[in-house]
This record gives structure tokens, sequence and C-alpha cells, in this order.
């Protein structure tokens, strides 16, 4: 999608949605004859422009009722000045110009190292321009915190391993470089329509929560986990989550601001409030349990248990995903050792 699309508003989508009867973002997207993650991915402004019309065209709406109105430093516009750290060259754009949840334009790219040819990585390329000069330093720890978190979980494989963050300029673009893996996101997978395996949904749950308990043990709790921040291996050789720019250090004063620009299915509720609890880890984890098992995020436990035959799965996922995070289970460790008795 253009960068330049205005971003849909969620609320406004959900409200215009159930004003003309339809009860699910699953029914949306049947009548919209599109994916139901091509709906899920139009909230987080990474939908394609044929989705967005059909989406339109269903809800009997204008653009501009529906999306969001913009404050100067979310005026997005294309990145034009995508230019390589020192000693990288860029050997393809993996993605469009994003935007990412705090309203900063990006672009994921595989670069190559100019000192060691066949070193690749994939390189975050985040543009400050038109962010207000007050909002930089705010902005400039979040970009450093992934590459505090890789660092504090080397040896874990279900964690990306970071190279390097650099600055370009005057802090008005910034490069995070990981080691490059051959891999797809998950989100791309879901986008597919492709059905699931039970085995292969068994596995990425299980390495998620995996990589959720080591990220926990070590204070990081990520706010954001979603698809399109997992990647899997074209090896299967397992997943890892990555993008950890939004994540909240527990043992730092420095925290991540409520202030979300964009809206997300898979965020828990309470993340925007003032509560640090691991527990909202878990409630993104089961909405994507969910969408794997179900091809939707808001699937109920009948429709869970009818896909895993295992009405104790179905449980797990459904308290997993509870609203009040107080009725979630206690760790990623405890929903892991329930989670491998499930019999695929």
């Amino acid at each position: 999608m253009p960068i330049d699309d205005p971003a849909i508003d969620y609320d406004k989508l959900l409200a215009r949605r159930n004003a003309v009867g339809i009860s699910s973002w699953a029914h949306l997207a049947k009548k919209a004859g599109v994916s139901r993650g091509s709906v899920c991915r139009l909230l987080t402004n990474e939908a394609g422009k044929y989705v967005r019309e059909q989406v339109l065209n269903v809800l009997q709406s204008r653009e501009e009722e529906l999306c969001r109105v913009p404050t100067r430093h979310e005026v997005e516009e294309p990145i034009h000045r995508l230019t390589p750290p020192n000693d990288w060259k860029i050997v393809s754009n993996e993605t469009p110009s994003l935007i990412a949840a705090n309203g900063v334009s990006y672009q994921v790219a595989k670069l190559e190292s100019e000192l060691l040819p066949s070193r690749f990585a994939r390189g975050k390329f985040y543009d400050l321009l038109h962010v207000p000069p007050a909002k930089i330093a705010e902005l400039v720890e979040r970009l450093t915190r992934h590459a505090k978190v890789c660092a504090s979980l080397t040896s874990e494989r279900r964690v990306a391993k970071h190279i390097d963050t650099r600055r370009l300029g005057e802090d008005t673009a910034w490069w995070v470089l990981d080691e490059w893996v051959d891999s797809s996101p998950l989100s791309q997978m879901i986008d597919s329509d492709v059905e699931f395996p039970l085995d292969e949904v068994k596995r990425i749950g299980s390495e998620l929560l995996q990589g959720l308990s080591s990220l926990h043990a070590h204070k990081v709790l990520v706010r954001e986990l979603a698809p399109e921040r997992v990647l899997l291996r074209d090896d299967s050789s397992g997943c890892i989550i990555t993008d950890f720019e939004l994540a909240k250090l527990l043992d730092s004063d420095i925290s991540v601001s409520g202030k979300w620009k964009l809206q997300s299915l898979y965020r828990a509720p309470e993340i925007c409030g003032d509560d640090r609890d691991f527990r909202s880890d878990l409630f993104s984890w089961a909405v994507i349990a969910t969408e794997l098992l179900t091809g939707r995020t808001d699937a109920d436990f009948e429709m869970i248990q009818k896909r895993t035959n295992d009405p104790g799965v179905a449980a797990l996922i459904v308290k997993c995903s509870d609203k009040d995070y107080a009725c979630r289970p206690a760790s990623a460790e405890k929903v892991l050792q329930a989670w491998t008795k499930w019999k695929v």
C-alpha cells in the first residue's frame, strides 16, 4: 500500500461493520471476497488498495469516513532517501514503506556486507525526518531497545540475532540490523488463506511460547507480538520473534508511551495502561493461535474445540485471550506445559 494512504481507524471501522449487520471480521472478509488476514492487515495500514476498496464497498462507506485524521508527525510519504549504512549495500527491498505502531515510517531490506561478502543482514530503515525534534530522543531510545533485548538473549534461537544499530545524519534516519535468515513473516502465511495443519499449529505455538518464556525470564515484555513480527524459517527449523523496538524492559525506568498510533487485533486491552504483566503477551499468543487454527481472530470456544478436537486446548486458548489479564495463566511456561500435552 502506498505510504501516503491514510490509516483506517479501528473504532470507526468496527462501528460501521456493526451498523451494516456484519458480526465478525471473518464475516466481513467473506463478504468482501478477501482473506481474513487481509482484513487484519487493513487495520494496521498494511493491506493493498484492492482490499481497501472491497471492504469499503461492502460497508457502503467512503474512505474519508473511516480514516484517522493524521497529526503532523503522522503524515506519511514514500521513503525516497533509503541509504544503506556504511560498509553495507542494499540487495533487495523486502517490504514497501510501512508504519510502525508509533506512527514512524520504516522499510525492511536485505543488506550485504561490503567487507565480508556473502554476509547478509535483515535491515529495518526508520525515517525520522518528519518526527518533531522533541520526540526524537524518545524514538531513538526505542530503536536501541531492540539491540538491548537481543543482547540479553544471545543464546536463544527463538529470538532474532542482532548485528548493529546505526544512525544516519542528525538522528533523522536509523538502521536496525539483524542476522539474515531465509524466512517469511507469519502474516504472509496467514494471509494466504491456506489452512495450517494441526501439527504445524502446535509447533509454531510451542516455539512462540518458548521464545516468550525466555524473554520474560529476562524481564522483557514484548507488548507487540503479532504475525508480522514472527519469521518462519524456510528450512522449517523454527520461528523467530523479532522487532523489539516497542518492548517494555521491566528492569528499566524507561518505558514506552501508551500513545499508540495504530490499533492491533493482537494487542492486549491493558497495554495502553500502566500494567506491567507478562500475561499481556499471552493474550497476543492466544489470538495468533486462534487465527492459525480457525482463520479468524475472534473465534469462540466451540469453534476452537471443533478444530483442535481437544476441549482442554480450546479452554487454554480462551483463558489466555480473556479481556481481564488477571484471569489469564500466570506464565508462558505454564501455558507451554499445557500446550505440549495436546495430542494432535
